[in-house]
């Protein structure tokens, strides 16, 4: 079963982070909100552990953001559904 993991705390203070990669099934999803993007700074071991875990790969609405991003608000935007139809 898809379960889509939700973390909102700071990575830094305690493993939920880890707990969760290690756990997180092929079809599983991550989301990161609150302080848990601090996880998304460039050098950070969270950041490296995120990258070692492969999820941009996972499925092809991923959404990745960088630290800049999130600090700025300005994210990319939305990739459609792969399911969505084109509009006639």
């Amino acid at each position: 079963m898809t379960t889509l993991h939700v973390i909102a705390h700071s990575p830094f203070g305690d493993e939920r982070l880890a707990s969760c990669l290690r756990l997180l099934g092929t079809d599983d999803a991550l989301l990161l909100c609150g302080d848990a993007v601090y996880a998304l700074r460039s050098g950070s071991e969270p950041h490296r552990q995120l990258q070692a875990a492969g999820l941009a790969q996972r499925s092809p609405w991923t959404r990745t953001a960088s630290w800049s991003t999130c600090k700025t608000g300005r994210m990319p935007p939305p990739r459609p559904w792969p399911h969505a139809r084109a509009s006639r």
